[in-house]
């Protein structure tokens, strides 16, 4: 699961969209592609702690940032093409899909830990 850092408080979490132990907050719509930026996927620990102690001090990291606020912009961008059936990035996804599901019919296995194996 990924480890994120909460927009709200700066402690550290589970999942980028889901609601802090430390605070209770969830970020909504308006927040998810600041929340996503702020994880483990793009940050190492080091990096993720110290986002955290900007936001414990009141800072708007993003505001501080400009990478940072840039790679929101993008997450923002991609979520928005995601939502959109019909958008590039959708359609990749179901290709995607499709090969993968086409990989696992080859290899023989039905279910998806056999999959999973076997792309390990």
């Amino acid at each position: 699961m990924t480890i994120a850092i909460c927009i709200f408080c700066g402690e550290f979490k589970f999942g980028a969209l889901l609601p802090c132990d430390h605070c209770g907050q969830r970020p909504g719509a308006d927040e998810a592609a600041k929340s996503v930026v702020i994880t483990d996927h793009y940050y190492n620990r080091s990096g993720l702690t110290a986002i955290g102690e900007i936001i414990k001090g009141g800072y708007d990291v993003f505001a501080l940032m400009p990478d940072l606020q840039a790679m929101a912009e993008e997450q923002e961008v991609m979520i928005a093409q995601m939502a959109d059936p019909n958008s590039d990035v959708r359609r990749e996804m179901r290709e995607a899909d499709r090969l993968a599901h086409e990989r696992q019919d080859t290899v023989g296995g039905d279910s998806d830990d056999e999959y999973q194996t076997e792309r390990d």
